[in-house]
């Protein structure tokens, strides 16, 4: 708890952080806002939540109580599985409804993921499989169990689970909603590894060329939708094609959405075809781009350069196998550089 102690802009009493979940509250103010910028002033002030829910004509704006799923999310996000689970065990207690429990049965999967509890991981699934059988299908419960399936190296079983997945979305949810996004952009990565793991170099391969065309010239508008290169990237790194991961590079996707990216993938497509010194000066842009990038943003590029160097990716749903799993990109762009660079200014 905080040791400021807040007064309510409404009533004058001191704001008791403990009397509601959603207190303390802070109101900004910001006039002329839709006059010129050099007119518009702000000024923030604390407040109870139920002082300005009560003051307000109409309460029906505001819409930040029963919030705890966001909230969940949001911790999930960030890093927090632990903060999430809390908030996840008490819905999934409240709820009523078996589609409302399916709604919040992967995303404790998810949590679960996240400290590498198998056990726990398999206790959700299993109430989800079930509700799924008597007649309450999710897409999300059908995408775990096929990723649960794959890190087992039950292929064929995964790939049972994701037809479902298929059919569960489009039946339930609306087409070009971002829902639907979504799920075709997990759908699409888990059937390349799967081709991946079962040995089917070439259908895999013909995914990534036809994802390249279609999706090539887009420029994605999420977070989202920008992680829907992950996979497609990974199969090329996978299957070694020098020209697919050039396609890739000069696509306007990765272009507008990872910059600095396009010069790191042109590196790994020369280093692919043994052009060395091609491949350092394409690391060495990549990483003049990247370092202006974080100097900008008023980060330590060394010390975020350093972070990336100690990183190691943690295990994701249809994971593609990595050539090269313990060098991460920058450590391979410092050794290229050190061998092959004839320039010193960075690096």
């Amino acid at each position: 708890m905080s040791m400021v102690a807040y007064q309510c802009c409404i009533c004058g009493a001191n704001i008791d952080e403990a009397a509601h979940k959603l207190d303390p509250c802070y109101i900004q103010i910001n006039t002329n806002i839709t006059g010129d910028e050099e007119q518009q002033l702000e000024q923030g002030f604390f407040c109870h939540y139920e002082c300005y829910k009560n003051m307000m004509d109409y309460d029906g704006h505001l819409n930040l109580e029963d919030q705890e799923a966001h909230v969940a999310r949001e911790y999930l996000k960030s890093g927090k599985p632990e903060e999430a689970i809390v908030l996840y065990e008490k819905l999934i207690t409240e709820a009523v409804e078996p589609t409302a429990i399916q709604s919040l049965l992967p995303e404790m999967i998810q949590c679960y993921k996240a400290l590498n509890d198998e056990a726990q991981q398999k206790k959700y699934l299993e109430r989800g499989l079930e509700l799924c059988n008597q007649g309450h299908e999710s897409a999300g419960i059908y995408y775990e169990a096929a990723a649960m399936e794959y890190a087992s190296d039950d292929i064929h079983k995964a790939g049972d689970y994701i037809e479902k997945f298929k059919l569960t979305y489009e039946t339930n949810s609306l087409e070009e909603s971002e829902e639907r996004t979504g799920y075709e952009i997990k759908e699409y990565g888990a059937r390349i590894a799967i081709h991946i793991a079962l040995g089917e170099v070439e259908p895999a391969r013909s995914m990534c060329r036809e994802w390249i065309d279609a999706m090539g010239p887009y420029q994605p508008t999420t977070r989202e939708e920008a992680g829907a290169i992950n996979p497609i990237a990974a199969c090329i790194d996978y299957l070694k094609d020098a020209d697919l991961l050039f396609r890739l590079a000069e696509s306007t996707f990765l272009r507008s959405s990872a910059p600095s990216l396009a010069f790191a993938y042109k590196g790994l497509a020369e280093r692919m075809l043994g052009n060395d010194e091609k491949a350092c000066g394409e690391f060495l842009k990549y990483k003049q781009f990247f370092r202006e990038q974080v100097e900008d943003r008023g980060d330590d590029f060394e010390e975020v350069w350093e972070e990336l160097r100690q990183y190691r990716p943690g295990i994701t749903n249809f994971e593609i196998p990595d050539p090269d799993p313990d060098t991460p990109l920058s450590i391979l762009v410092d050794d290229s550089i050190q061998r092959y660079g004839k320039s010193t200014d960075i690096g």
